[in-house]
């Protein structure tokens, strides 16, 4: 029954519709209304389209219908976008607190993709990041979203490689407008209240947002698909050997450090030889955590006399994020001498490995917090001239604070007891019996992690008319730019009030800019030809002078090529650039360590090892070079005259990245499976090999005895990525049923991708690896009242090559059901629309992985029922 739901599923995808109607949203069509001083994304120049660039577009109408709680989920809609049919969410972790949006997969974390705000850049977020959070901004302040997946460095600067994603508020919006969505799904429930004012008079207008989303948390033990026994999907059984019931182990002769022949197995509480206690840490684990946000937005505009307009910004967020982790485990060697040894061979063993979880102490699960705000303001002017060139300056100011909080246990504290030999003195693993305030001692600690961000940007763009060119009047752009920003941050651990371990890291660094762009119609009008209609050229550069590492110059190049009426064709070339944050690029920032872990899961190990005694060696590095970027893009537009209300695209895409950020360990154990990062770790190190690692940075916990994995955890300059595909997009609108049908289809199709895991190494296919296909469909039909709607999600299949033999990844498809009904008239109801959305109507679970938590490539909320209810005033 599933697969024929899913072949179903497919079958209406690829037959009649995808995406929705937002995606019908013409960037142009979209400046048309506010080119006096909004631009569209990827050109600086006014009454333009973005030159050659694929842009997808999300207006009001598809966030209504969308029903999504926050910009985060709106953008998981976008194909293009890695997160795409999926659940983003912030963390609770200090490495990652915010959701980046990934477009194409390209560049580490995300950060090879820019998120603007009215063509604005935000303040950045997180302890180890300084990228903006999408969902700072409430989804009822925004118009639209553009985002064009195509490089922009020649525009933007750093960090426009894989696209851009703008953020565009409403404007000149008059009246009220209030939001309340309830949604529910198996063992999870959300909200989202919302409220926006907004009053126009003679030459100004202004707006206030407010948005505020709870959501509850939802637990590994929610939902059976999630697991780390992989043995009834292909894998082995990863669960971990660290449990509330002790697992023991003596005898046997140690063959390399830790790794014992012979020895043989007890399971507490029998101890029966041979046998094993297994416990899945996912059943105390979230899978999504516990949010509450509260997001303002506000917006300020007056002409101060013809010609001259002042305008403004501001916005603030707040989040609050609760998620469990499982309870901190200890694997240690237990001694004779401590009251509680038990030898379960009756052998006359003197010591006895002993694998240990504090459940029964602490209790199942511990709880990460991560609490942070954003805020900016934005204050500028616009001076037209008689010559029709436009001058906009402004100053844009920005501050974060992001503070997080992960409980662990005190190592010194757990491991001195392990070695007590007084009833008073020492950890009893086996009944329960340790001393309280031993106990208390050992739980008595956390890691705290802070930092400020801040940002201060100074621009002046000036924009008009330059000449007559044979096709039209050409247009130039130029501007200026300064940009500093900075970060200070600091991480403690040991006991909660009194650490034993402090690092500090503190960053700055200013970027001055000059850009330029040149939009030349050659044929148009008067000198159009039979098969050349219009031939559009657009020419962009960027200079930027970073204080801390050198400068930068990106061009590119674009061409747009109208043969006949409705059939253009358009391509594009340039280059690209993410330049080292400052979270990155210093070997003192905040998180440069050694962190122990004294029982490092096996889904992090050498396959077939279990768990392992590790220490990771974490930190940024000085010697960081910007990731380059360079694409090429060839494409097609078709709006025929003979049948309205149509219109297709096709864009082939190439992006060659180049000195891409990598940290060689992750969940997927590629450090293990990719010989050309075999440097960065080492199996069962000689105590010289450990001494060498450690060369003097700080040490967060006690070494274990032995040290049975080196992990070298520091960002890097290893890859070149190599990605082609193609994008494309069919819509139609027109009458239907008395009313109005709006059908779409977008997606992405990846062709090519190959990585090169270190410079000299060869290229390696990665595309069986990829999702190689993600599309979205939609019918929808507005009457006068009532709206009723479907999308269907296709993520493709792909192959999971960490494990041997490869495991096949299924594809997965979900279809969403959508309905409102709008009253009309004066009365009490006139004004409100009431929505029901079903989400993933056949509650199809994520497709199962050997990995991770057992599942990949999907929503693992299931289905989820929303009631929403909007009223205008």
């Amino acid at each position: 029954m599933i697969n024929l739901k899913k072949h179903l599923l497919l079958g209406a995808s690829l037959s009649l519709l995808a995406a929705t109607p937002a995606f019908a949203q013409e960037a142009d069509e979209a400046a048309a209304d506010n080119d006096d001083v909004i631009v569209v994304t990827g050109t600086s120049i006014r009454g333009i389209s973005a030159p050659a660039s694929n842009t997808v577009a999300i207006d009001r109408t598809e966030m209504e219908v969308a029903a999504v709680t926050t910009t985060s989920q709106l953008l998981a809609r976008i194909p293009q976008a890695e997160d795409f049919q999926t659940l983003p969410a912030g963390s609770s972790s200090f490495g990652g607190v915010t959701d980046v949006p990934n477009l194409r997969g390209i560049g580490l974390g995300g950060t090879a993709s820019l998120t603007l705000l009215n063509g604005r850049r935000m303040v950045g977020a997180g302890i180890l990041q300084t990228i903006p959070e999408p969902s700072a901004i409430p989804p009822l302040a925004l118009e639209r979203v553009e985002v064009v997946v195509d490089g922009a460095s020649a525009i933007y600067g750093s960090d426009a490689v894989a696209g851009v994603i703008n953020l565009i508020p409403r404007r000149d919006f008059q009246g009220a407008e209030s939001y309340v969505r309830y949604g529910v799904a198996d063992a999870y429930s959300e909200i989202n209240i919302g409220h926006v004012q907004g009053v126009t008079w003679g030459g100004g207008s202004a707006m206030l947002a407010y948005d505020f989303n709870q959501h509850d948390a939802l637990s590994g033990a929610d939902r059976d698909f999630v697991t780390t026994d992989f043995s009834g999907i292909g894998g082995t059984d990863e669960r971990s050997t660290s449990c509330a019931d002790a697992n023991v182990a003596v005898g046997g002769v140690e063959v390399f450090p830790g790794v014992f022949f012979g020895e043989v197995t007890f399971a507490a509480p029998d101890f029966v030889p041979g046998t094993q206690n297994r416990c899945d840490v996912t059943d105390w684990t979230d899978i999504y955590g516990e949010e509450t946000r509260h997001s303002v937005y506000g917006a300020l505009s007056h002409t101060l006399r013809p010609g001259l307009e002042a305008y403004g910004e501001a916005y603030y967020s707040q989040r609050e994020t609760r998620v469990r982790q499982a309870q901190e485990a200890m694997s240690f060697t237990m001694p004779i001498t401590n009251p509680y040894f038990i030898d379960p061979s009756a052998s006359g063993q003197f010591s006895a490995r002993v694998n240990y979880r504090f459940n029964d102490a602490f209790g199942d699960s511990v709880t990460d917090e991560a609490d942070l705000w954003t805020s900016g303001v934005i204050g500028g002017l616009v001076l037209d001239f008689a010559s029709d060139w436009q001058l906009d300056a402004h100053v844009n100011l920005g501050w974060g604070n992001s503070r997080v909080f992960e409980p662990g246990i005190n190592q010194i504290a757990a491991y001195t007891a392990a070695f007590g030999f007084t009833p008073d003195t020492a950890l009893d693993p086996f009944g329960g019996n340790t001393n309280p305030a031993i106990l208390a001692a050992i739980g008595d600690y956390a890691s705290v992690a802070e930092a400020d961000q801040r940002m201060a940007i100074l621009n002046a763009k000036a924009d008009g008319p330059l000449f007559e060119a044979p096709g039209g009047t050409a247009l130039l752009a130029l501007g200026l730019q300064t940009h500093y920003e900075e970060i200070d941050a600091t991480l403690e651990t040991g006991p909660v009030g009194s650490p034993t371990y402090q690092s500090t890291g503190a960053g700055d660094r200013r970027i001055n800019s000059a850009f330029a762009e040149l939009y030349v119609p050659l044929v148009g009008g008067q000198n159009a030809l039979p098969v050349m209609q219009s031939l559009d050229l657009s020419l962009a550069a960027r200079f930027d002078e970073y204080s801390d590492f050198g400068d930068t110059t990106n061009p590119k190049v674009a061409l747009v090529w109208e043969v006949v009426d409705g059939l253009s064709l358009r391509s594009s070339w340039g280059t690209s650039f993410h330049a080292p944050s400052l979270a990155d690029a210093d070997d003192q920032t905040v998180d440069a360590r050694v962190q122990v872990v004294p029982a490092l899961p096996s889904i992090l190990t050498p396959p077939g090892y279990g768990e392992l005694s590790a220490i990771v060696l974490a930190g940024g590095n000085p010697d960081l070079e910007p990731e380059e970027a360079t694409t090429t893009t060839i494409g097609v537009e078709f709006t025929p005259a003979a049948l309205p209300g149509l219109n297709a695209s096709l864009t082939w895409y190439d992006i060659e990245f180049e000195n891409g950020l990598a940290i060689p360990v992750d969940s997927t154990g590629r450090i293990y499976a990719i010989p050309a990062l075999a440097e960065f770790y080492t199996l069962y190190p000689t105590p010289a090999e450990v001494a060498a690692a450690i060369d003097g940075l700080p040490l967060d916990g006690v070494l274990p005895d032995p040290v049975e994995l080196i992990l070298d955890g520091r960002r890097q300059n290893l890859q070149t990525q190599l990605q082609s595909g193609l994008d494309f997009t069919v819509q139609h609108h027109g009458d239907a049923f008395g009313g109005t049908l709006a059908l779409a289809l977008t997606g992405n199709y990846i062709l090519d991708s190959e990585i090169q895991a270190a410079p000299g190494e060869a290229f390696v296919s990665t595309l069986d690896s990829r999702v190689r296909m993600r599309a979205i469909s939609s019918a929808t039909w507005f009457g006068d009242h009532w709206r009723f709607g479907a999308v269907v999600n296709y993520t493709g299949s792909s192959t999971n090559t960490t494990i041997a033999p490869t495991q096949s990844i299924d594809e997965h498809v979900t279809l969403d059901l959508n309905t409102g009904y709008t009253f009309g008239g004066d009365g009490a109801l006139g004004g409100i629309t009431l929505g029901l959305n079903v989400d993933n109507v056949f509650d199809e679970d994520p497709p199962s992985y050997v990995g991770g938590y057992g599942y990949t490539n999907g929503n693992p909320l299931g289905r989820l029922f929303a009631v929403n209810l909007r009223k205008t005033w």
